[in-house]
């Protein structure tokens, strides 16, 4: 499975989706042309705005307009079957986690991680 990406925040991130929806398209078209092979699946590289309703709504909306079939979010933790497709949670993977620690996250051992980070950025966009 490819995956196309934008990195960009989500202010600016729901602008475009109002304004020129056309940027998730295009970034599409160039990777799959560069790549010869389709692309189903959208990565929301920055902090996931899960409590904005609305820009999920757009942001699937878009996504299911343009043949996405799954979509990942930065909300940490294993993707279970009540998770929206578009909006799945993940762990994060790096070159320096060794077997045991890979193991642990596959394992679970990292869902934990979505509670303080679901209330970090409640405090974060109300009192910092």
């Amino acid at each position: 499975m490819v995956s196309a990406a934008l990195l960009l925040n989500f202010e600016l991130f729901e602008k475009l989706l109002h304004a020129r929806g056309n940027e998730i398209i295009l970034s599409k078209d160039i990777i799959e042309d560069r790549l010869s092979k389709p692309i189903n699946m959208f990565s929301f590289l920055y902090k996931f705005p899960e409590s904005n309703k609305n820009f999920i709504k757009l942001l699937k909306d878009l996504l299911k307009k343009h043949d996405y079939k799954y979509g990942v979010s930065t909300r940490i933790g294993m993707t279970s079957k009540e998770d929206d497709i578009y909006c799945m949670k993940r762990i994060p993977i790096n070159s320096d986690d060794d077997i045991p620690f890979l193991q642990a996250k596959l394992n679970y051992g990292y869902n934990w991680l979505n509670i303080p980070q679901h209330f970090y950025k409640i405090i974060e966009r109300n009192y910092i």
